[in-house]
């Protein structure tokens, strides 16, 4: 793979995660969004996913995910 082509795929890669990030942010509630923003978007953590900052509000995500 050359150095232009490996850059497009880190480009592409960034820019959809922007993406995402932005949809949340407008559309999801704001634990989810900060979720998000916070595993993939942080320095460090963009393909850790799984790996969320300890105070990162999991109750709120899960009680909205459960079903009632």
């Amino acid at each position: 793979m050359s150095g232009l082509e490996s850059g497009a795929r880190d480009f592409a890669d960034r820019l959809s995660c922007a993406l995402q990030a932005a949809l949340l942010v407008q559309h999801a509630p704001a634990a989810t969004a900060d979720a998000f923003c916070r595993s993939r978007l942080e320095s460090g953590r963009r393909h850790l996913y799984g790996a969320l900052p300890r105070d990162v509000n999991f109750r709120a995500i899960v009680d909205r995910a459960a079903p009632r």
